[in-house]
């Protein structure tokens, strides 16, 4: 059981406007990715280590929480989706684009604030000039398949990640890891393109890079360029050795995958009723460039998303509940496969509940928004008590993260 301590809870981080207990409060994200933020006052998460709570670290190691809100209260239409089993996100065209590996629908939102399913329930008038209905669709919304057939209601999609391709313009969705009829298991890495609340497929390619499971493969993705204009993408294992099962916990043996795609020759691959099927005897295929140690200081069982801000790359544990951040190293913010590498970097732990019990249980999902602030999401939290009770507070949820203190990201 996860070790006890007792503090008393802070008040928001500098930069986060709070009003009385109770009250709203927003944040205003600037630049490039800019979106709005907001909350109330929430109950916060924890650690399991007993004297976690005592530390005097306590304050420089762990994130406070700025926005807490459940997937189900931002839409205003969940189109039939009754679970948002959340595992990546990524800041693009500002907003929150997030891939939930129980649905091929992706939530997008604009705005945290935004109670979308509050205020559809609250106006009946059916006039279409009202303000709150069309504030909740505008802002915050399902993005559908557009060829339903292929991408089916009730199968799912397997995406554990997410990222955005500047080269190609594209998102990029990632299965974690699928069997394939030689016995084999890979990730498969989906070019799609998102229009309005329609997205479409473009293409997909398996990775080289073998894993051992359908459970246990890419959790983050991370798109990067190299120094010769490569487009790579950087793929974080789930497991310890890139491995499952005991080894897979061995904590501190992290690893990413480099990887750049060859695109084959051939008829694109396809999905069939939601089966990623190949029609080629060369497909294309995300071949393996490096494989690289994380620092052993980040002592995670398990690693489960990656984001990048200039120079500094971070990356979550679920069942560690923990984020760590470094420094990579890069020639002019590209990647040399030859001298890439993570540096030691800084744990963090997201914030304990009263009891210094663990609440942050699933995060999955993790992205800068800026050089303080970190978005993420959660989980849908494991039934047939594999979880604690105190697990249901924080699943399929959204979430905001102060940092102690600013990056700096060069």
């Amino acid at each position: 059981a996860p070790g006890r301590g007792r503090w008393v809870a802070a008040g928001f981080a500098a930069g986060v406007a709070a009003t009385a207990v109770g009250a709203a409060v927003a944040v205003y994200a600037t630049g490039p990715g800019a979106a709005v933020i907001a909350a109330a006052p929430v109950a916060l998460a924890s650690p399991k280590e007993k004297d976690y709570c005592a530390s005097p670290d306590y304050r420089s190691t762990t994130l406070k929480t700025a926005v807490d809100a459940t997937v189900f209260g931002l839409l205003h239409d969940n189109l039939e989706q009754y679970k948002f089993e959340a595992s990546g996100v990524v800041l693009q065209d500002n907003g929150f684009y997030v891939v939930c590996d129980s649905s091929w629908a992706i939530p997008v939102f604009h705005d945290l604030s935004t109670s979308g399913a509050f205020k559809a329930t609250a106006v009946q008038t059916g006039n279409p000039n009202d303000a709150w209905k069309n504030e909740a669709l505008a802002r915050n919304f399902l993005v559908m398949p557009d060829d339903p057939e292929s991408f089916p209601k009730g199968v799912d999609s397997q995406w554990e990640a997410i990222t955005y391709s500047t080269s190609r313009e594209h998102f990029i969705a990632v299965q974690e890891s699928i069997l394939f009829p030689n016995g084999e298991y890979h990730a498969v890495l989906s070019d799609i393109i998102i229009n309005g609340t329609k997205w479409s497929h473009v293409r997909s390619c398996r990775s080289e890079f073998p894993f051992d499971s359908d459970n246990k493969g890419f959790e983050g993705a991370l798109a990067i360029h190299g120094v010769n204009g490569e487009a790579y993408i950087l793929g974080l294992c789930e497991g310890n050795h890139c491995d499952f099962g005991k080894r897979g916990r061995e904590k501190g043996n992290g690893k990413l995958v480099l990887m750049q795609r060859e695109l084959g020759t051939g008829p694109e691959n396809v999905f069939r009723q939601g089966q990623f099927t190949e029609l080629s005897d060369d497909p294309c295929v995300y071949k393996t460039i490096g494989v690289y140690d994380l620092p052993s200081s980040a002592d995670f069982l398990d690693y489960s998303d990656i984001a990048r801000r200039g120079d500094k790359i971070a990356f979550t544990s679920q069942e560690s509940s923990a984020l760590y951040v470094a420094d990579m190293v890069l020639e002019n913010g590209l990647v040399n496969p030859a001298t890439f590498k993570v540096q030691e970097g800084t744990t963090y732990r997201f914030r304990p509940d009263d009891d210094c019990d663990i609440v942050y249980c699933n995060v999955e999902a993790i992205d800068f928004v800026t050089d303080r602030l970190l978005v993420g999401a959660s989980d849908q939290m494991k039934g047939h008590g594999k979880q604690p009770f105190q697990c249901l507070e924080k699943d399929q949820s959204m979430h905001v993260f102060v940092m102690p203190d600013e990056i700096s990201p060069h």
